[in-house]
């Protein structure tokens, strides 16, 4: 296998999709509602060279999970892919650790270019240079999504260190193109 990926998610359909994708890709896949037994799943079936996992699950924090993650196997990747979209959420799943962040919905070329990513980030030193932060790469799915494209053309990508400022930036568009006059 490619690669070694354990996808987290509470969403028996999206862990389905997970795996089918990643499978297809050559990934060898685990898949896992999530909740309090982390630590207890990486000693049994890990370890892993990418862990995918939602934020806002029923019986788990992600950003726990995070944390967790991050402690006991520091050298494996994580990527973020949820439906909060809210700024906070954003800057503290970074924060706290993860390489990426998706928001639901995703799309296949968008997942498989962040798992690249983050295992290119993880094999090769030399594509992420010494104390290189994460990036966020944002995707609005809304109404707006052309507008905001149009406007920034293409993806955003944030260094941590700029992220106070994004969050600046992404309120303005906020209230520029989405609230009510």
């Amino acid at each position: 296998p490619k690669a070694r990926i354990l996808a987290i998610d509470d969403q028996l359909y999206f862990r389905s999709f997970l795996d089918g994708l990643l499978s297809e890709e050559g990934f060898a896949v685990h898949t896992e509602p999530g909740g309090p037994g982390l630590l207890e799943l990486l000693e049994r079936h890990g370890p892993f060279d990418l862990v995918i996992l939602d934020l806002a699950m029923a019986e788990a924090d992600g950003l726990t999970m995070i944390g967790r993650l991050c402690e006991r196997a520091p050298g494996t990747g994580v990527i973020v892919v949820s439906g909060v979209g809210d700024v906070r959420s954003i800057v503290a799943a970074m924060r706290a650790g993860a390489s990426d962040y998706l928001l639901k919905p995703i799309d296949r070329d968008s997942l498989l270019d962040a798992i690249d990513r983050a295992l290119r980030r993880d094999r090769d030193p030399a594509e992420a240079p010494e104390g290189a932060e994460p990036t966020v790469r944002l995707k609005m799915p809304t109404d707006g999504e052309t507008v905001i494209e149009d406007l920034v053309q293409g993806p955003v990508t944030v260094a941590n260190d700029q992220l106070d400022d994004m969050v600046l930036l992404l309120s303005l568009i906020h209230i520029l193109f989405f609230t009510p006059i």
